[in-house]
């Protein structure tokens, strides 16, 4: 695949997306009500679809089940305890940090799914869907924790620790990726009335959480943002992929699993983060200018490290 097709056909959507969404909320559909509808949409309804639609199709016999955990597990897990530990050398809030850490390693999953199916066909798209079924649920149970201790309460508190579990066990994206996985390895099939409706409730997810991104896009960026922007891109867009590929080439991933493992972690962060941020008390601002800028820096970024490390 060329670099020119990779960011036509992978990149380019989502950073047009992102821009549709800044350009209808500032000059043609300026309605706060609106955008926090599509929000709430986009976060009960339309990726819990997403997550349950896609992790309980990916075929588990693909490839080496247990050095992909370890591979992504491991990585992730340090990557948001690295900037934790950043919290007070980069003089970030807590809301701050739940953004910087949601840039560090959420990824956007149907930018990797199409990368994935243009590298290696349909078997790319089911190691892919595999390191899916890994990846969600991981990165999920890391910013949800992180949010519900670090994260400002509706009253501008923060959220607290006594408020971690109850807020894993109703958080609809984790709630999602693990009725994925169990649906997954049951010896049965969901009935069509049931499985197509969540199919069909999937397939805005990624629109709407783009555009919701897009029109929370903030230019009056501050100092201390252009810090957090650029500490949680260089994170994300580099130093987390590079460590998950020398991980995996040494557990013995190759082929799929390895370009699998590379683009997952290579791909800019989620659309969601956003939407996450904004319904548990993130810094949505923060958040939605980070997707955005590391959006637009994977254009030169994921074509040089998927051409270096594949």
């Amino acid at each position: 695949m060329s670099f020119v097709d990779l960011v036509a056909g992978a990149i380019i959507p989502v950073v047009a997306l992102l821009a549709a969404g800044f350009i209808l909320n500032t000059r043609f559909l300026p309605n706060r009500g609106l955008w926090h509808g599509l929000e709430r949409l986009s976060y009960f309804v339309f990726t819990p679809a997403l997550f349950i639609s896609s992790i309980s199709s990916a075929d588990l016999t693909v490839v080496p089940f247990g050095s992909m955990l370890i591979t992504l597990v491991v990585p992730l897990s340090l990557t948001a305890l690295v900037i934790a530990a950043l919290k007070r050398p980069l003089r970030a809030t807590g809301p701050d940090l739940t953004s910087l850490i949601q840039g560090g390693i959420r990824m956007n999953t149907y930018m990797g799914l199409i990368i994935s199916q243009a590298i290696g066909g349909s078997q790319g798209v089911a190691a892919f869907a595999l390191a899916c079924a890994v990846v969600v649920p991981t990165v999920n149970l890391i910013s949800v924790t992180g949010l519900s201790i670090y994260g400002a309460s509706p009253q501008g508190g923060r959220a607290g620790r006594p408020s971690v579990v109850a807020s894993l066990a109703k958080n609809p994206f984790l709630l999602a990726s693990l009725a994925g996985i169990a649906l997954n390895v049951a010896p049965f099939d969901l009935p069509r009335v049931v499985a197509e409706p969540i199919a069909l409730f999937a397939e805005p997810a990624m629109v709407i959480g783009t555009l919701v991104s897009g029109a929370a896009l903030k230019f009056a960026v501050t100092s201390k943002e252009i810090v957090h922007i650029s500490a949680a891109s260089i994170i994300k867009l580099l130093l987390l992929p590079l460590a998950t590929a020398a991980m995996g080439a040494a557990l013995g991933l190759e082929g799929a699993a390895l370009a699998a493992v590379v683009t997952i972690t290579a791909i800019p962060t989620a659309p969601s983060a956003y939407v996450l941020a904004t319904i548990m008390g993130g810094n949505a601002r923060l958040m939605a200018n980070i997707t955005g800028v590391q959006t637009v820096l994977s254009i030169v970024t994921l074509p040089m490290l998927l051409f270096a490390l594949l």
